[in-house]
């Protein structure tokens, strides 16, 4: 699944399965004034058994960046 927030592409955020892994992917472009040597987190992995057990199963993520 990928999800678009304006101005964003599909590069930029998505939530996707990967090695039995649920994974968030958010990357920020620098913009003005912002200090380019400042880390901000762009990948979140949580490993759960319920990811690779064949059943469909509804996740949410909440969001408040930098706290996932």
């Amino acid at each position: 699944m990928l999800l678009c927030l304006p101005g964003m592409n599909r590069h930029h955020f998505a939530v996707f399965v990967h090695n039995c892994r649920l994974v968030l992917l958010m990357r920020q472009e620098p913009g003005h004034g912002v200090d380019l040597n400042t880390f901000k987190p762009a990948e979140w992995r949580w490993k759960l058994t319920q990811i690779c057990d064949g059943d469909w199963h509804h996740y949410a993520i909440s969001v408040d960046f930098p706290q996932v």
